[in-house]
């Protein structure tokens, strides 16, 4: 668990670890999906630094899944006031991954005092699993059971509130195709809080009122790296005003490493468009028309200004020679 660059977020932690079958080397396992899964950063970092597999069944085949203990402590751990991006680098809900370490990880998150963050683009598993009366009995288990470590005001003896108050539950929304559906798999999905990351944007999805009910909170932004498609400002702007017309605060991470301006129009005192941006992501909103000045958080959200730094790395890769 560590201090992040991510915008909308203080921490990440990383409480899955991957290791090679064949060489033990660690690092992170999971399986692409769907076309906002082609550039992924966290394959890229791990065919560098981790297990050197690539993210496909094959790949995901060819690696063990661990609960890494030291990370569960930290977000046992995670100040009050904070928020920490949970599996960053990996998806809690596919399929390699066991129920039982998913109510591990649960477990964590209810026995801690910070908020977590959990994104997935498989919301129809995070249903079947938070809506199971099994489930949630496999995370009381693990509260209560006097081996967890646990420190004994931890120990819970009021009955576990479900959902957890403290887990945001978000999908991701890079296109018109997977919108419809993923979003309807999370609003059936018991949360405190539901969110969207339209991140990476690769087309123009419009935001209907009904698809943002009982919405929280919607992430918008373009694709960084250097393979990333393009996106155009007018669909965040549209996206932006579509959240703000039905009251959903909306937070602009990034315009992208290739934003594009095609058809911008700026408003009656609005700065014109620049020809291109200087900032590598995407991400200095001081380039950006003022519309898309945009970085809310869901009401009732307090930011902590000064917050703890974690510097034990218990989910960096370890390369093993």
């Amino acid at each position: 668990m560590r201090r992040t660059s991510i915008e909308w977020t203080d921490y990440s932690v990383n409480p899955l670890a991957a290791y090679d079958r064949g060489t033990g080397k660690r690092g992170w396992g999971r399986v692409k999906i769907s076309p906002g899964c082609a550039n992924c950063y966290a394959e890229r970092l791990n065919l560098r630094l981790g297990t050197q597999q690539e993210f496909t069944i094959a790949g995901a085949d060819a690696v063990r899944l661990e609960v890494a203990p030291e990370a569960l402590r930290q977000m046992r751990r995670a100040p009050g006031g904070s928020l920490t991006f949970v599996c960053d680098m990996t998806d809690l809900f596919h399929a390699h991954v066991s129920l039982a370490q998913v109510a591990e990880i649960w477990a964590a998150m209810a026995s801690s005092r910070g908020t977590f963050q959990v994104l997935t683009k498989r919301p129809q598993v995070a249903r079947r699993y938070l809506g199971n009366p099994q489930f949630q009995a496999m995370v009381r288990k693990r509260v209560d059971d006097p081996r967890s470590e646990l420190p004994l005001w931890m120990q819970r003896i009021a009955p576990l509130p479900w959902p957890l108050p403290n887990v945001w539950l978000g999908t991701s929304v890079e296109s018109k195709g997977c919108a419809e559906w993923r979003i309807a798999q999370l609003l059936e999905t018991p949360a405190a809080l539901r969110f969207l990351s339209c991140e990476p944007l690769l087309e123009r999805v419009v935001l209907y009122p009904d698809l943002l009910e009982d919405i929280d909170w919607v992430i918008l932004g373009g694709e960084s790296g250097p393979q990333a498609r393009p996106c155009e400002a007018v669909w965040i702007a549209n996206a932006v005003r579509e959240c703000r017309d039905v009251g959903v605060p909306v937070f602009v991470k990034q315009l992208g490493t290739r934003a594009r301006f095609t058809g911008w129009l700026p408003l009656p005192g609005e700065s014109p468009a620049p020809e291109r941006l200087q900032h590598a992501k995407g991400g200095d909103m001081d380039e950006w028309p003022s519309r898309l000045r945009v970085r809310e958080f869901p009401p009732g959200w307090l930011r902590t200004q000064t917050l703890p730094r974690c510097s034990t790395p218990a989910d960096a890769p370890q390369v093993v020679a």
